[in-house]
């Protein structure tokens, strides 16, 4: 897993970039707004978003932490029903298990 620091780090140093950079500075408003027009319109056409948002971020901050609990869960009860269970822990494994079960002549 890579460092958080140094992600971070990394991703502070692009946005400096960007800010620095005259053509990407005068940008930044014009993209601002945006952004803010597009949610005062999604709100306005969707009323019931915010609190699906918070609805959203409440179900995350309590499910999230107990993630390996919830897949070990999940597993168990799909291995009990005669699913075969792959773990993949970056998407190209997850591709591989793919490649492996899906295709013709398999």
């Amino acid at each position: 897993m890579p460092d958080a620091k140094a992600v971070f780090q990394e991703y502070y140093t692009q946005l400096l970039r960007g800010v620095c950079d005259p053509m990407l500075s005068t940008q930044f408003p014009q993209a601002s707004d945006a952004y803010t027009t597009t949610v005062a319109r999604a709100k306005a056409r969707f009323p019931q978003i915010v609190e699906l948002a918070k609805e959203v971020r409440s179900l995350k901050e309590e499910y999230i932490p107990r993630l390996d609990e919830l897949v070990q869960t999940a597993s168990q009860s799909l291995s009990y029903g005669g699913a075969k269970v792959y773990y993949a822990q970056i998407a190209d494994d997850a591709l591989k298990f793919i490649g492996e079960i899906v295709g013709t002549g398999k």
